[in-house]
């Protein structure tokens, strides 16, 4: 109600209200009216501030939040989207959630990602999300989810900087690669064309477990460089000793990265290297049902959600039942659905 109607109103009560007539017919009811009155006044000043006190989201097109108001809700295959309209540029939009231009339902596109993740193959995705949902996708359409959120979370996430508590056991693992692979007109022949496997250098926190991955077509220094430096970009501080098995690569980047900073230590002996010889046996759980990656790209991007998953979704059992992102001092707040928080924090 506008304030005008409100003068309205109480010129209306200073007339009628005080007036004989009024007084001598409805004298017993003149206090309730009164209050009534204010009741009314006083409702709308707490209206009022209950909707400067809504956060709707930012307008797409000018950034305003102050003026953006519900224009009702728009319905498609997915259900049902609320819809927003900003009267400072006079548009009307969605807001982002993750899942906007998405066919499917954000918990379809949510299990396929957290069974792909957990080691189901893509076509067995399909089959489960055909039986349980009612959902009628292709193989290739899953593995496009995969990719998609990959990217999308792996911004987020680089952002995220955890803490790290003792020692960080770095090591290289191979995986297999199909050796005959496709070629598409326009495009660049895959870095490792003709080897038969990917090396993925890793690096974990023994403590809270939580793990660094670079995926490279190549053993060389370089590579191991480029995991050193992700560790010591995305980490609040340096860890207090790097252990590895001697290999010049890891030396040549720990002299580069970390020779003031934490402590070399050099050993063949399984016990000392034994949580990153744990991760990648969980790795190898996940790569061998895929039978060899095609292509170097799409393997990278496969590996990085992988990583978000074990990191972030995954919880583990020597940490209590928390994921490593909890551990390491990362506190996101995560819900029942854990993927639904990353999506939703990212946008």
């Amino acid at each position: 109600m506008a304030p005008c109607v409100l003068e309205v109103l109480l010129a209306f009560r200073r007339v009628f209200f005080e007036s004989f007539w009024f007084r001598r017919v409805y004298s017993d009811v003149l206090v309730r009216g009164w209050l009534l009155l204010w009741l009314h006044e006083f409702s709308w000043i707490w209206m009022r501030h209950r909707l400067d006190m809504k956060r709707y989201p930012c307008c797409d097109r000018c950034g305003s939040s102050r003026a953006v108001t519900k224009a009702g809700i728009r319905d498609n295959l997915s259900g049902g989207k609320q819809m927003y309209w900003c009267k400072s540029c006079r548009h009307r939009f969605t807001p982002d959630d993750g899942f906007k231009g998405m066919r499917n339902k954000p918990k379809v596109i949510m299990a396929a990602l957290d069974l792909y993740h957990k080691g189901l193959s893509s076509r067995n995705i399909v089959d489960h999300l055909w039986q349980f949902y009612g959902v009628k996708v292709t193989n290739t359409t899953v593995l496009d989810w995969i990719k998609k959120y990959a990217r999308l979370l792996k911004r987020y996430v680089n952002t995220l900087k955890p803490k790290v508590r003792g020692r960080v056991q770095a090591d290289e693992v191979f995986l297999r690669k199909k050796i005959r692979q496709r070629r598409c007109k326009g495009k660049q022949p895959d870095p490792a064309e003709g080897k038969e496997f990917y090396i993925n250098w890793d690096a974990i926190d023994v403590e809270t477990r939580y793990a660094w991955s670079y995926l490279s077509p190549l053993r060389d220094e370089e590579s191991a460089r480029t995991l050193y430096r992700k560790v010591k970009d995305h980490a609040l501080e340096a860890p207090q000793a790097i252990v590895h098995d001697g290999w010049p690569a890891h030396t040549d980047a720990f002299n580069k990265y970390f020779l003031h900073e934490s402590e070399n230590i050099v050993t063949t002996s399984l016990g000392e290297v034994a949580s990153i010889e744990r991760f990648h046996s969980t790795m190898k759980e996940r790569c061998k049902v895929m039978r060899g990656f095609s292509q170097h790209q799409s393997a990278s991007l496969t590996m990085d959600g992988w990583l978000i998953y074990y990191n972030y979704i995954r919880r583990h059992m020597a940490l209590g039942g928390s994921t490593p992102a909890e551990a390491a001092g990362i506190d996101i707040k995560p819900g029942r659905n854990r993927w639904q928080t990353l999506i939703l924090r990212n946008n």
